[in-house]
């Protein structure tokens, strides 16, 4: 495959010029080399598939097996032989799509080969695309050769199919492999579907009881009897351990009286489902009873007392029930083998065999369930009984029962085995004896403590890990000696044991590709390693950085630069084996240092438009704004999605998304379609951006003709005219016919041409191959009457196919009145048109050309038009011929309201500076007016268009309206809201920490981010615990209020209250700061002077200095002095005793420890 890829890059190289522009191209290549893949694959499974099924048709032929059912498909037959077999016959396929390509040729329509087989001198060869494939010049038989004298003839080859690197078919037959050619297209844009191929067989039919497949050459057939007689056939079905299938059957014959019974081994279920015709099995989840299991399955006429019986049971080799024509009996014997009859008859049983006999011991029984009882079958050989059931002497069933030998031995290989951990498996192969024995055996494993253990399983005869263990928890366990047991199903006495040894390779190294990377801030980029050896059973590593404030690690190994510096990474191998290593095992790590410079990588991506609408022929811009915007390498790559999937089908050149000018033939396939513009940072390819892009083109509307009618005299011709709408249309492409080229031809440009008396009608339809979901063809018709020149028409009588039409008030085109003529050719032009209105007056508001009715476009153009809507007007013809022959038919003008009206979004979320564009459905679809108005219903957070463009303005919520401005609707137009919310991105207080004095207020504020007048709220958050209004109150406004204060006297300081600022309509919005309650105590106190005089009695104010001047205590002190002087607390004190003393003068200060004070000498005097 990687050969195709090297090709294209190579034509891409030829063709473009730019280097960089070239490696983008590979790099998509790239990714559409995986779809390729997938698709060769699944073309090499169909064209096998398809040899699979002839070489089973072809093997029934020459063993006349019998068909059970033939039913026709959509695409073909599908046959169930009597054997259980299906067969499908398959018609010609789609091709399948060519592959993308870059730039370079357009890709060739796809080709999907047909398999197939053909005839040639009563021999039948395989064929691809009907042509015999040759090997060494040789055609590749597809019957085996006939055997001589008696002895079997060799087998036909069978082909088998695959596709190489180059595209090209490959047949292998025995171990010659040839080149049929190339099938998958070169590069370029998408190829178109492939024709249909060519089938190799040209019918399938049932002819006198066969079915008869006749090949493309018209005279080689096929045939294989189709079963008429009473039986049933059942479909080889598969089923998994304790799964359940459900196993179709066919009943064959022709009775009406048919019951089918199933019956299962011990631990299975098998239930009927007549209405579908389908047996549901369930098997157990045991392993012995799954492999040793069987269904016997019987239908039972009750019309005749007939009996058939099919049996399915397990081959060696897999996990599908295969059909058995004998009834199984499991080689150990069996006590109940069940046979179903009918309970309207009475049977007589007969059996000659020993090992098998009735329960109970009786030959004429009347029961649903007859119930056999065989014998171990030691015989060392297979063996069969035949029991017939027969009523009055005619034998209504034979059923033979088959009972393989017991097992007596059996080899195991490999004798013994050594799992290394991270290889794939063990592959045990069981040979039992005798060799006519079930081959069948279970497998089971022992640990070393001789319990079954869960660390190793099987999946068929392979032995491997547990992956449900798989985990760090267990694999230090799995190493270590294990034993498997291998059973026989027949005989459970007859086992093999087989000793396994699991080891685990433990991790020697860690090497890393570069030991120092140099980054740049915001880069991510994968760790470079590799873990030795490559065989390590382990390779579990984790990452650790160094320092998370320069660069950080991911479990992946994904480094991210944080901040300039440098910083490494630390890989360290997490091997859970090495828990059971030596002493001298060192862990092996690995360091790479990451060198963070200050360059900025880019960080984000963003497009101008998550969505947007791109015409085929025109360009979108793609261009990405890169942040942060000192970002030094802001180069971006782009990539193009469909559905997940790289395509080449949209471009990005110089920031501009296109078409790919290399897929202009395939404009319809692109149109309709939803791509994904991926841009990607060059330098930091994490970061990346998304674009949808609709791709769209215009349809065409409508076509409309120059003339509704002509009438042409033979031999003469003229021109129509169509006229597409809209202008802008991609593709006006029409087509023109004739209803009656015996009568008037057309050519490619509308070009009438008379050619004998009569009627035509002349179509020309849209050939728009971009509107390919329309639901009826887009065309216009002109009715053509032919007649000789001297011929008139002479109108004798009127009629309307209908009383009354609708005109709705925007047609263009008109409407038809349908007007019946005698003479039946005449055209409209042989009559008079007037319009009436309802009060009979004749008007212009309405016109009448060649039999349709057209409101009037110049009374359009200035009357109000919506007046019209509603009335009913009359037009009448009338005879040119005779005024006297007249018809009329009702006119009634129409318009469609809207009915209802609803936003792509009813409610938005959005960011300050962000645009949504917004959309809306307006039905009903054939609305008349569907003029809509945008405008802001409520709140000023945004802004809105004529296009319904919302621009976030502000923070805060308002809600935007889309009304139905018809001026059709005679109740209210319906009309749509969006809520829209624009929510704020933060908030703060100005400051984390305030103080507010004992006494005093506080204005606390708030900012607001972005910055808007939103309404906050502040409150007290703590503490809580306390009672707060007394000490301290804060309003929701922010006015902080010191009440009082709590005495401090260690620990928790409650004087410090933490408070809470949000929006009022955002609560989950909010910030937090502290206020702390400042006393304001004095510091310090003094006097202006050291000593001072006074007599007993008096009474002194002294002056008291305070520090700060403004203290809340400033005015509140106290005098002592021995007992000498009386505190009057009022700031004065009176002497009461003469002498000297030292008066001190202390501050007040309640819960101060230490209060400030200052002291001079006093003498007291009598």
């Amino acid at each position: 495959m990687k050969k195709i890829l090297f090709v294209i890059a190579a034509a891409a190289m030829m063709l473009v010029g730019c280097t960089k522009e070239l490696t983008q191209k590979v790099d998509k290549i790239e990714k559409d080399l995986a779809s390729l893949e997938t698709r060769v694959a699944e073309l090499e499974k169909s064209l096998n598939s398809e040899v699979a099924n002839l070489k089973t048709l072809i093997d029934a032929v020459e063993k006349k097996i019998v068909v059970a059912s033939a039913t026709q498909t959509s695409n073909g037959w599908e046959l169930v032989l009597t054997t259980g077999e299906k067969v499908t016959l398959t018609n010609g396929k789609d091709g399948v799509n060519g592959t993308n390509g870059t730039n370079g040729k357009d890709g060739k329509d796809g080709h999907t080969p047909v398999v197939g087989i053909k005839a040639e001198n009563g021999v039948l060869y395989w064929t691809v695309d009907g042509e015999f494939i040759l090997v060494d010049g040789a055609k590749v038989p597809a019957t085996g050769a006939t055997g001589e004298n008696g002895a079997a003839g060799a087998d036909a080859p069978v082909p088998s199919f695959e596709i190489d690197e180059n595209g090209h078919l490959l047949v292998t037959v025995g171990e010659t492999k040839t080149d049929l050619g190339k099938v998958v297209g070169e590069n370029g844009a998408n190829g178109t579907n492939g024709a249909n191929g060519d089938s190799w067989f040209s019918s399938v039919e049932v002819v006198d009881g066969n079915l008869v497949v006749t090949l493309a050459d018209g005279e080689t057939t096929l045939v294989l009897p189709v079963n008429n007689e009473f039986g049933i056939a059942l479909e080889a079905t598969a089923i998994e351990l304790g799964g359940t299938a459900a196993v179709k059957y066919t009943v064959t014959g022709d009775s009406e009286d048919v019951v089918v019974r199933a019956y299962a081994a011990e631990g299975w279920k098998a239930a009927v489902d007549a209405k579908k015709s389908v047996v549901n099995v369930t098997a157990p989840a045991d392993q012995a009873l799954y492999r040793a299991g069987w269904i016997d399955v019987y239908a039972i006429d009750n019309e005749t007392g007939k009996v058939v019986a099919k049996s399915m049971t397990f081959s060696n080799e897999g996990t599908t029930l295969k059909v058995d024509e004998k009834v199984v009996v499991p080689a150990a014997g069996a006590e109940a083998i069940e046979v179903a009859v009918s309970t309207d008859y009475v049977y007589d049983v007969e059996c000659e065999a020993e090992w098998l006999t009735l329960v109970p011991a009786t030959k004429a029984v009347r029961n649903e369930t007859l119930v056999f009882k065989a014998v171990a079958n030691k015989s060392g050989a297979n063996r069969t009984a035949e029991v017939n059931l027969t009523v009055d002497g005619v034998v209504k069933a034979t059923v033979v029962f088959e009972q393989r030998a017991l097992a007596t031995a059996m080899t195991v290989t490999p004798a013994e085995a050594v799992l290394v951990i991270g290889d794939a498996s063990i592959d045990f192969n069981a040979v039992v004896t005798p060799a006519d024995a079930d081959q069948a055996v279970t497998y089971a494993v022992l640990g070393e403590d001789g319990k079954p253990s869960t660390n190793l399983i099987f999946v068929g005869s392979e032995l491997m890990l547990n992956d449900a263990e798989g985990s760090e928890d267990y694999l230090n366990v799995m190493p270590g000696e294990y034993t498997v047991v291998v059973t026989s199903v027949s005989n459970p006495e007859v086992k093999v044991e087989v000793p396994v040894e699991v080891k685990a390779i433990l991790v020697e190294e860690i090497k890393v590709a570069s030991e120092l990377v140099r980054v740049k801030i915001g880069q991510t980029v994968a760790l470079d390693y590799t873990v030795l050896p490559a065989d390590a059973s382990d390779k579990t590593v984790k990452f650790v950085s160094s320092d998370e404030n320069i660069i950080k690690v991911d479990a992946e190994g994904n480094v991210t630069a944080v901040a300039a510096g440098e910083a490494k990474v630390t890989i360290t191998s997490y091997d859970n084996y090495a828990n059971n290593a030596g002493e001298d095992y060192v862990i092996p790590t690995a360091e790479v240092v990451f060198a963070v410079s200050n360059e900025l990588a880019v960080t984000t991506l963003a497009f101008a438009n998550a969505e947007a609408d791109l015409h085929i022929a025109g360009t979108l811009d793609a261009t990405v704004t890169a942040a942060p915007a000192a970002a030094t390498n802001k180069a971006v790559e782009y990539a193009v999605l469909k559905d997940g999937k790289a395509t080449n089908e949209l471009v990005v050149v110089d920031g501009k998304v296109k078409v790919n000018p290399q897929a202009t033939d395939y404009l319809n396939v692109i149109a309709g379609k939803t791509y994904t513009v991926v841009a990607t940072s060059v330098e930091n390819p994490t970061v990346k951006a998304e674009m949808t892009v609709n791709v769209y083109a215009n349809y065409v509307e409508s076509v409309a003709l120059d003339a509704a009618e002509l009438v042409l005299d033979v031999a003469t011709d003229t021109t129509i005219v169509a006229t597409v709408a809209p202008t802008a249309a991609d593709d006006k492409t029409v087509k023109w016919y004739s209803s009656n080229t015996a009568v008037a031809t057309v050519d490619a440009n509308g070009k009438v041409t008379a050619v004998a008396v009569g009627n035509a009608v002349i179509t020309c339809e849209s050939m728009d191959k971009f509107n390919v979901n329309k639901t009826a063809p887009i065309k216009a018709e002109c009715k053509v009457f032919v007649k000789e020149a001297n011929m008139e028409y002479a109108v004798t009588a009127i009629s309307f196919a209908a009383e009354s039409v609708e005109l709705p008030i925007d047609n263009t085109t008109g409407v038809a009145l349908n007007p019946e003529f005698n003479p039946a050719d005449a055209p409209a032009a042989a009559c008079t048109w007037t319009v009436k209105d309802a009060a009979g007056y004749t008007t212009n508001q309405l016109v009448v050309k060649d039999g349709k009715v057209f409101v009037n476009p110049e009374v359009f153009a200035v009357f109000q038009d919506y007046a019209m809507v509603g009335k009913t007007y009359t037009v009448i013809a009338t005879s040119n011929y005779d005024a006297k022959v007249s018809a009329s038919i009702e006119v009634d003008v129409t318009a469609v309201a809207v009915t209802s009206l609803t936003l792509g979004a009813e409610t938005l979320v959005m960011k300050v500076g962000e645009t949504y564009a917004m959309k809306y459905t307006l039905g009903p679809n054939n609305a008349t007016d569907k003029t809509v108005k945008w405008d802001v219903f409520k709140g000023d957070a945004v802004t809105v268009d004529e296009n319904g463009v919302v621009k976030a303005v502000k923070v805060g919520k308002a809600t935007v309206r889309l009304q139905s401005m018809s001026k059709y609707n005679t109740e209210s137009a319906p009309v749509a809201y969006c809520e829209i919310d624009v929510p704020p991105t933060a908030i703060a207080f100005e400051k984390e920490a305030y103080t507010v004095v004992l006494g005093k207020t506080l204005q606390l504020a708030a900012v607001t981010t972005p910055e808007s007048t939103l309404p906050v709220k502040f409150e007290i958050l703590s503490p809580a615990s306390q009672a707060t209004s007394d000490k301290f109150t804060m309003t929701e406004a922010g006015l902080v209020t010191a009440v009082g204060y709590w005495p401090y006297y260690g620990g928790e300081d409650k004087n410090v209250y933490t408070v809470k600022v949000s929006y009022v309509d955002y609560p989950e919005i909010s910030a937090t700061a502290t206020v702390t309650v400042d006393e304001h105590l004095a510091t310090a106190c003094s006097v202006s002077f050291e000593s001072m005089t006074m007599k007993v009695g008096d009474t002194f104010r002294p002056t008291v200095n305070v520090v700060p001047a403004d203290a809340t205590n400033a005015d509140l002190y106290h005098f002592s002095a021995n007992g000498a002087v009386k505190d009057n607390n009022d700031g004065s004190f009176t002497a009461l005793k003469a002498g000297t003393y030292t008066l001190k003068v202390t501050m007040d200060g309640m819960y101060m420890m230490q209060p400030p004070f200052t002291t001079f000498t006093l003498t007291i005097e009598e």
